[in-house]
């Protein structure tokens, strides 16, 4: 866990983003499954969710909604997973 170690103890991790993988990546945790491995690691977790509505990658019309009309049939979206963590002992 790279960020473990970039932070002293009770340093805080605001992300917000998508759950992607590199393609060579030898573990591919599911949210569930990193939430698990975070709170294992020795962060306490003061909020956590997934956005119910997908961000576009490229243009915001790529999956419409808020009254747009999608430009495609396929779209690049994702729904980001927000959470605050701290880290409770950075040993």
């Amino acid at each position: 866990y790279i960020m473990k170690h970039m932070l002293d103890t009770n340093g805080v991790w605001v992300n917000c983003g998508p759950v992607q993988w590199h393609p060579c990546a030898l573990l591919r945790p599911t949210v569930e499954q990193l939430k698990d491995m975070l709170q294992v690691a020795g962060f306490e977790l003061i909020s956590w969710s997934v956005a119910d509505e997908a961000v576009a990658y490229r243009h915001p019309d790529d999956v419409g909604g808020k009254g747009l009309e999608a430009r495609y049939t396929r779209s690049e979206a994702y729904r980001p997973l927000r959470f605050v963590a701290r880290l409770l002992s950075s040993q």
